[in-house]
């Protein structure tokens, strides 16, 4: 069963409030740019990026994961922030 999505009450976010759900590669600078947004219409909650898992395929799966362990509503979003220009590359010289 899955478990209820996660609002921050403390902050007193109406209970119809969309939630967006953050994934990124990056380990600090997406969560310092989403905490200086405050609404009581709109919450963001960013996932960490834990061991230096930032590969595309890990950010993906980390939304995978909050996606079957937590209840989304009809209005909440699931977003993935990738720098595009660095993995491309990488790629291109990996092959």
């Amino acid at each position: 069963m899955r478990r209820k999505r996660p609002l921050d009450r403390s902050t007193e976010i109406l209970s119809d409030s969309p939630l967006i759900v953050i994934a990124s590669e990056d380990t600090h600078a997406v969560r310092q740019y989403f905490d200086f947004f405050r609404s009581t219409r709109i919450q963001f909650r960013v996932l960490p990026t834990d061991e230096g898992k930032s590969a595309p395929h890990h950010v993906l799966a980390r939304l995978d994961e909050y996606r079957r362990e937590f209840e989304i509503g009809e209005r909440d979003e699931l977003w993935l922030v990738s720098d595009c220009d660095h993995w491309i590359r990488r790629q291109l010289v990996l092959r």
